[in-house]
């Protein structure tokens, strides 16, 4: 099992309650600690959607482990900075972008929502696609964490 490492703790957690509270996309690095001792870099990116009360009812994201990443890329190796929409590399703005047009479907005259809304998941699934294939040529292996494991 891996857990985020005791020295980002306090850091994870402030994060996943501050954008649990007001919902949306995060941006987190973190390091991870597992039984024997490894450390690893993380990446996670995700959303959380609230409900009609306010609060937290889904989640998705994604989480990359970097230790590994390709000789020459870059990380900002500060912590205490959450990173920013414009330092997400041009396709997962994308994303990010296509993301928020989906909470937008919702204003839409009711005849257009599930024309507007099988276009969204279509251009999501593309994006995604590409995301997945990016990270791959790039060397990037998953992390799979847990619940309950912050």
């Amino acid at each position: 099992m891996i857990g985020v490492h005791p020295e980002d703790r306090a850091y994870f957690s402030r994060l996943i309650d501050r954008a649990m509270q007001n919902g949306g996309p995060f941006v987190a690095q973190y390091r991870t600690l597992d039984e024997v001792g490894t450390t690893r870099l993380i990446v996670d990116r995700g959303e959380f959607e609230l409900g009609p009360s306010g609060r937290a009812v889904a989640a998705r994201g994604v989480v990359v482990d970097m230790t590994d990443r390709p000789r020459g890329m870059k990380i900002d190796g500060d912590l205490s900075r959450t990173p920013t929409f414009s330092d997400l590399p041009p396709l997962h703005q994308a994303v990010e972008h296509a993301l928020a047009l989906h909470k937008l479907i919702d204003v839409l005259p009711e005849g257009w929502r599930h024309s507007a809304d099988m276009m969204l998941r279509t251009v999501l699934e593309m994006l995604g696609n590409e995301v997945a294939a990016s990270l791959k040529r790039d060397g990037y292996h998953p992390v799979h964490l847990r619940s309950g494991t912050h």
